[in-house]
């Protein structure tokens, strides 16, 4: 039978954690502390496995099942939920540390190593250089046009009509390369 929010409410711990069933696979698990924590218990490629969703009340009832409806369509589609919540926690924290300044850096040692013109390294170590105040340590993922706009603009504050532009068009420098 589905829970409701008073009955989640009402939930009392007990000496050993305990779990409380709702509908499809999801239950709530209460612990000793008193927590309740969002639950999906489930079948794939015939081994049971388990997701977490978090905790109640940050987690609603509603929530929850939300989430239970979205890994059962995964698993109808043929992939594994827990294995994609861990892919997309790998790929946020990937996401994070690739920063303006990290990349930027990564794609001028490439172009070293890929026999550039000594002037190109240098003209884009020199924008690189400009837009880092602004832009360095933003993850690339994250920097949209207008993030682009506003670190020319105050580029262009600083008398630096010229490299604006050119930085600008060149998309800081690094036009051919991949956002």
């Amino acid at each position: 039978m589905a829970l409701t929010v008073a009955e989640i409410r009402a939930l009392q711990p007990r000496a050993a954690p305990y779990k409380v069933a709702d509908e499809n696979g999801l239950y709530l698990l209460i612990p000793p502390s008193g927590t309740k924590l969002w639950k999906l218990k489930f079948r794939f490629r015939g081994a049971e496995k388990k997701l977490s969703f978090g905790q109640f009340p940050e987690i609603s009832l509603k929530a929850a099942r939300l989430k239970s409806e979205d890994a059962r369509r995964q698993l109808a589609n043929g992939i594994d939920p827990a294995d994609a919540k861990r892919k997309a926690v790998v790929e946020a924290a990937l996401s994070k540390a690739n920063t303006f300044r990290l990349v930027a850096d990564e794609y001028i040692e490439k172009m070293e190593r890929d026999g550039k013109a000594p002037a190109t390294i240098v003209k884009s170590k020199w924008f690189r250089d400009l837009l880092d105040r602004d832009l360095g340590h933003r993850p690339v993922r994250e920097i949209t046009p207008h993030d682009l706009l506003s670190a020319l603009k105050k580029i262009e504050g600083r008398g630096h009509h010229e490299s604006a532009q050119r930085a600008g068009r060149s998309r800081g420098g690094f036009s051919d390369m991949p956002w």
